[in-house]
């Protein structure tokens, strides 16, 4: 029997992540069991559906280990990096009472070099039982709060790269335009058109429309 009544679980298909948060188990009857789900919603599943399902009993599962992504600029020092890892390490140390010392681990899962950023991995040893769902997502969010904290006063920021701005002449002598085409300053962002690709295009006289356009990518200016 994969679960008891006041057991919380999780319930997804085969080899694919959960859909709904952790249910609580309420009932089970003969033909359907019925769940709470997180905003306290009756969920009934019919028994025969459930064996296709894959459960996993948060209630008798041992300690849990969480993934916490951060990202990181490119750019950042390798000394900065080490500190980041330390100082996380230093906090789940200090921090007992939400986390397992030592049950830190850090791990670079890729780089997107379009974005600038590093995709940085945290594994922690959460202390508190997987039931208790409030605790263990209450430590997750401090530890994320105390991320950005040490992050911000350690001067390691995310900033979106900039792009080249670019031009196209309609021509085919291949050679930029005339000084005298090519706007004074970038137009305000009232006049610029967005573009499915991410990009923004500049808004240009009708003499000059089709002929010659600037594009960068999309910034908060």
């Amino acid at each position: 029997r994969p679960f008891d009544i006041g057991d919380r679980v999780t319930l997804s298909q085969p080899g694919c992540d959960p859909v709904l948060y952790p249910l609580l188990v309420r009932e089970i009857d003969g033909l359907r069991t019925h769940f709470i789900t997180a905003s306290c919603e009756l969920l009934l599943v019919e028994n025969h559906a459930l064996r296709a399902l894959s459960v996993v009993n948060l209630s008798r599962s041992p300690a849990t280990c969480l993934r916490v992504p951060v990202q990181v600029p490119v750019s950042t020092p390798a000394s900065q990096m080490t500190g980041l890892v330390d100082a996380v390490q230093q906090y789940c140390a200090e921090a007992v009472v939400d986390w397992l010392p030592g049950g830190v681990e850090a791990q670079f899962a890729s780089t997107d070099f379009a974005q600038g950023h590093m995709n940085l991995n945290l594994w922690v040893t959460c202390r508190h039982p997987p039931a208790d769902v409030n605790a263990v997502y209450g430590a997750r969010s401090a530890l994320l709060l105390f991320v950005h904290a040490y992050m911000e006063s350690s001067g390691i920021e995310y900033i979106k790269p900039l792009a080249p701005i670019q031009w196209r002449d309609g021509g085919a002598s291949g050679q930029p335009p005339p000084a005298s085409r090519v706007p004074s300053q970038l137009p305000r962002s009232s006049e610029r058109g967005n573009r499915v690709d991410g990009t923004t295009d500049a808004t240009l006289g009708e003499q000059d429309r089709g002929s010659i356009s600037f594009s960068w990518w999309g910034r908060n200016l």
